[in-house]
């Protein structure tokens, strides 16, 4: 039950207007949260957040949608300010990832998804000095679910990431703890470690089972399934020399 006496900004979006023009009022009135009503609700570009704002579904996840119109590298880039996102499915059809995570990213029964059913759209990407904090979330049909890079960190809990090709992939450097998650029948792995310390003796290349990630301090997995990942639940891998190629920048933004 949301409690509107302790929000002291609120905007409730409805389809229409969409939620460009309240984005744009938000920003206008200092609004720190914004409520969407059940509907899909469209942005043209990449929503480049310039300052903290959290997004509200008032129903469940499978009501609330947030999509972009046409093809862009981003759903969402919190460039500056912290993003909060409860009970909304993010729809990443039409753009390379759903969340740019630069600062702090909370999700609270969120689904992140691709419906085309390609797998090409990654879900959710943290970057150096970044923090994802995930509860209750479903990620499905995704390229890879979660990329989590050095210096960067993600705390999974009661998650569920299902039918992806990879389910979380984590760089040398990387802080990862998943609570009371699953990984489940992603087309390749569950779970893909990247660093440059395989020739150490204890960390060599290998796929296999969840005892791999034994001697993997970067990754902390307690109470977790992983299961029917075909090509293997885990896969301990030499990092290439370059981690990611940079976003496309080439699409225009909408700055909030």
């Amino acid at each position: 039950m949301i409690d509107f006496r302790k929000c002291r900004f609120i905007f409730i979006c409805r389809t229409f207007p969409s939620l460009e023009d309240t984005l744009g009022r938000a920003v206008r009135e200092e609004a720190k949260t914004i409520f969407l009503c059940a509907g899909t609700h469209e942005v043209q570009r990449t929503v480049l957040l310039e300052r903290g704002l959290a997004l509200r579904g008032i129903s469940d996840f499978e009501k609330t949608v947030l999509m972009t119109k046409s093809n862009c590298a981003a759903l969402l880039d919190n460039c500056v300010g912290d993003l909060t996102l409860e009970r909304v499915t993010l729809d990443c059809r039409l753009v390379q990832l759903a969340i740019m995570a630069r600062i702090n990213v909370t999700l609270r029964g969120c689904r992140v998804v691709d419906p085309s059913g390609f797998r090409w759209s990654q879900g959710i990407v943290v970057i150096e000095g970044a923090r994802l904090e995930a509860s209750g979330c479903e990620f499905f049909s995704l390229g890879t679910a979660v990329v989590v890079h050095a210096g960067a960190d993600a705390i999974l809990s009661a998650c569920n990431i299902r039918s992806c090709l990879v389910g979380v992939l984590a760089y040398g450097g990387a802080n990862v703890s998943l609570v009371k998650s699953s990984i489940i029948d992603c087309k390749e792995y569950g779970i893909k470690f990247e660093t440059n310390r395989c020739s150490e003796v204890n960390l060599k290349p290998k796929i296999g089972a969840i005892d791999l990630l034994e001697s993997v301090e970067e990754l902390s997995l307690s109470d977790c399934i992983l299961s029917g990942n075909m090509k293997g639940d885990v896969q301990v891998m030499q990092q290439p020399n370059s981690l990611y190629d940079s976003i496309d920048s080439g699409c225009s933004f909408t700055e909030v």
